[in-house]
């Protein structure tokens, strides 16, 4: 399979910059007006990003909060990761893990 050219690899690079931003934005959006006050317009205005390059990438609404699930699940996998190479004993295990995911649900 050929290599992507430079100008592939930039567009990509933006897309997923594009992404982020959005995925950004609808967290905030989310939780500041919850679901329904999120709209689409609103996200893209909020992220910088045009509403027909949010429908792009994300296709709807309920796509950019799929992807923000996603995101939210990956960051609690990563932090549980993180713990477990602490080589804690049980306790302070289970008390780092709590604090952990109090800190992940204020968002």
């Amino acid at each position: 399979m050929p290599e992507p050219s430079s100008t592939a690899k930039k567009r990509q690079k933006r897309g997923l910059a594009t992404e982020e931003k959005v995925i950004k934005a609808a967290e905030s959006l989310l939780q500041s007006g919850g679901f329904e006050a999120a709209h689409i317009a609103r996200i893209a205005e909020e992220s910088g990003a045009s509403t027909g390059s949010v429908y792009h990438h994300f296709g709807s609404k309920e796509g950019i909060f799929k992807r923000v699930i996603e995101s939210f699940c990956q960051a609690g996998r990563e932090s549980v990761d993180e713990l477990e190479a602490l080589d804690l004993d049980a306790k302070k295990l289970l008390l780092a893990f709590i604090g952990m995911t109090v800190d992940q649900f204020r968002l």
